[in-house]
């Protein structure tokens, strides 16, 4: 009688049906035909902030999905009025009655209504099999299951105590719009410390090598005085300013990947750099201090390469620390030769260590050109019928296995079938002893009273108990 209007006011807002009964068994079962009598709509106050929040995301490209236990019709008209991509296009959960339902409409709508706690979990793993870094955020004891499940959960101060505890991130101001701070500043973190740990395990990387390839070709090209100079002009200083400045770019691949990428590249310019310089050496008779002059610097081209390579894009800040570090070096090659035990070269030494450089420098940017143009591998698991089939996609091609023999995949479904069995017995054992305990505790009465007794029967949440009713006297 009232479904078309209920659907004009479930635009804006939830709606409430209010209807009058005959009256109720004492299970609690309505008596009698409902009578409608009126609604109780209630509308959600939307913050002045959303919409900014909101289209700071889309602008980040963050997929953005509104999962709730509202009416979807509600919840598709709050997404739209805050500007969630896709917003009209919306699901009842309540019809993704199978998991592949579920599965296939995470790909197909961004709004989900009347979600169970169950299904809000079940979206969240499907979103990270979709290789998503997904963050959750709610306030109540039904979101507690996805909180738990998400990569990020972020819950409100004022929220459920289960929430919180399950949360790695509480906003203490109960307000959404911190967000966007909170994602600014773990950008700046990570990015920062690729950008210096880079920097240290250069040095590290190359020092390993070095030592090994001395162990063959003695002696160690380097004077310790001379690491000073690398220490302060190619680590210090660079990785105390890049670490600390303000960065908002957004963070891709992994942590340890990107590391890698960029330090890999100078540590075998440096090494290839050494090899080359002992081996000119021996050929034409350098001393030893000619030599560690030449690996220094040459050490110290591959480092400039690398602090210009992770400083793009370049800013002010970042320009000026690049002509400070090379400034800093030459002042310290030419001002203090005989502190950081630096030869004076010939004309013809000059000239063969300018051909090294170069060649050093080129070495770095092919080997960064290379690792930057490496994406980092996908895999994508499909399941066919019959036996069973998985396929993984990647670079390079595709890789085709199957999911295990017929009688792997029957003794997996046996072991599934007594898990379950287990289950249900468990379960069973447990009503029986719930059911028990309620009995012992009702009163006992005479059986002259005509009294009605309470019953215990089982439902979809439980265990229910329906009292009697007590008539006023």
């Amino acid at each position: 009688q009232v479904e078309n209007r209920v659907a004009e006011l479930a635009d804006t807002c939830r709606v409430l049906v209010v209807a009058r009964v005959d009256g109720f068994t004492p299970d609690g079962d309505m008596v009698g035909e409902a009578e409608p009598v009126g609604f109780v709509t209630i509308r959600d106050e939307i913050r002045t902030s959303a919409a900014e929040t909101i289209g700071y995301f889309n602008e980040q490209g963050v997929t953005l999905n509104v999962i709730s236990g509202d009416d979807p019709r509600t919840v598709s008209s709050i997404a739209r009025v805050v500007g969630v991509p896709g917003a009209d296009a919306y699901v009842d959960a309540t019809t993704l009655d199978t998991p592949a339902k579920l599965d296939a409409a995470v790909d197909r709508y961004h709004v989900f209504g009347r979600v169970t706690p169950q299904q809000k979990r079940e979206l969240v793993q499907a979103l990270k099999r979709r290789e998503h870094t997904v963050a959750m955020t709610g306030d109540g004891v039904n979101d507690v299951l996805a909180l738990k499940e998400a990569d990020c959960s972020v819950a409100m101060a004022a929220g459920s105590d289960a929430a919180r505890n399950v949360a790695e991130i509480v906003l203490v101001d109960n307000d959404f719009a911190s967000m966007p701070a909170v994602v600014a500043e773990g950008r700046r973190s990570i990015n920062n410390l690729q950008r210096s740990a880079s920097l240290f395990l250069t040095k590290t990387l190359f020092s390993m090598g070095l030592a090994a390839l001395c162990i063959a070709l003695p002696p160690y090209p380097f004077e310790p005085i001379q690491m000073t100079l690398i220490n302060f002009f190619c680590i210090g200083a660079p990785g105390f300013v890049l670490g600390l400045e303000p960065n908002n770019a957004r963070v891709k691949g992994s942590f340890l990947t990107n590391v890698l990428k960029r330090a890999l590249p100078a540590s075998i310019a440096v090494i290839l750099a050494a090899a080359l310089d002992i081996f000119v050496a021996r050929v034409f008779g350098f001393s030893q201090l000619t030599l560690s002059t030449m690996c220094l610097l040459t050490s110290c081209a591959a480092s400039v390469s690398l602090i210009w390579h992770i400083s793009q894009p370049l800013t002010p800040l970042r320009v000026v620390l690049f002509v400070f570090v090379v400034a800093g070096i030459l002042v310290g090659v030419i001002g203090f030769p005989e502190l950081l035990s630096i030869a004076n070269l010939s004309i013809g030494q000059m000239v063969i260590l300018a051909v090294i450089v170069i060649f050093t420098c080129s070495v770095f940017f092919k080997l960064a050109t290379m690792m930057d143009s490496l994406k980092p591998r996908r895999r994508h698991a499909a399941t066919g019928f019959g036996r069973g089939v998985r396929v993984h996609l990647g670079r390079g091609g595709g890789k085709v296995s199957s999911t295990g023999s017929t009688a792997e995949r029957f003794a997996k479904r046996v072991a599934a079938d007594m898990a379950q069995r287990r289950e249900d017995r468990t379960a069973r054992e447990a009503e029986a002893r719930a059911l028990e305990g309620v009995a012992q505790a009702q009163p006992k009465k005479k059986k002259s009273t005509g009294a009605k007794r309470s019953r215990v029967t089982k439902s979809a949440q439980g265990i229910k108990v329906s009292m009697p009713s007590k008539k006023k006297k």
